[in-house]
């Protein structure tokens, strides 16, 4: 088996000795064995001579001697740090792209929430002018009317309800059967109820 960093140069340097017939040499190739790494000169040589060994390749390893690496330089630092800041610019750049898009788009949703927020308050203030239209005028028709929802709970109720029935302004919401009320009308739960059932009016003479 050959060792770490030689194993494709080797193999590729015999494929191309059986093809050309002619020596092959690979230069400075890192060779790495039990965490230690040479460098060695690589020649793959067809065997033409004696003939029995015709057909067959030899191997020749030579040792490169290396000279020991000082520390860099001040100009070699600065050239890799440039290097590296030349390679990241693009990664940065890219990145105050995203964050100024990403800004735009948060703009563009609190405007936009603004402006529902806008507009959800313009159709809360014409319901409410609504609402205050409708009081204004049932009072102003001096007639006792009182609102019910599905559950017969006091949705709303005009200012002479109150001479029939014990209501004040925070009894809305409150079921009508906890009401007390002057009326000798004990089936009104079941006329109410009857009446939000078949959407038929119902009228009645009480006391």
């Amino acid at each position: 088996m050959a060792r770490e960093g030689l194993r494709y140069e080797l193999s590729g340097a015999f494929a191309t000795a059986l093809r050309s017939k002619e020596p092959v040499t690979l230069k400075a190739v890192k060779v790495g064995s039990n965490g230690i790494s040479q460098t060695i000169n690589l020649t793959v040589q067809p065997v033409a001579e004696p003939k029995s060994l015709r057909g067959t390749m030899m191997v020749v390893f030579s040792e490169v001697a290396v000279a020991p690496e000082g520390p860099p330089s001040t100009r070699a630092v600065k050239t890799r740090v440039n290097a590296r800041v030349a390679e990241l610019e693009p990664e940065w750049q890219h990145a105050r792209e995203e964050v100024q898009t990403t800004r735009e788009e948060m703009q563009t949703s609190q405007e936009e929430l603004k402006s529902t927020n806008e507009e959800l308050q313009s159709k809360v203030d014409e319901v409410s002018r609504s609402n205050n239209d409708m009081t204004n005028l049932l009072n102003s028709t001096d007639i006792a009317t009182l609102f019910l929802d599905g559950e017969l709970r006091v949705r709303r109720f005009s200012t002479p309800t109150t001479k029939l029935f014990n209501l004040i302004p925070t009894d809305t919401g409150r079921p009508i059967t906890n009401i007390t009320t002057e009326l000798v009308y004990p089936n009104l739960p079941e006329d109410a109820t009857d009446v939000l059932r078949t959407l038929i009016f119902r009228e009645q003479q009480i006391a």
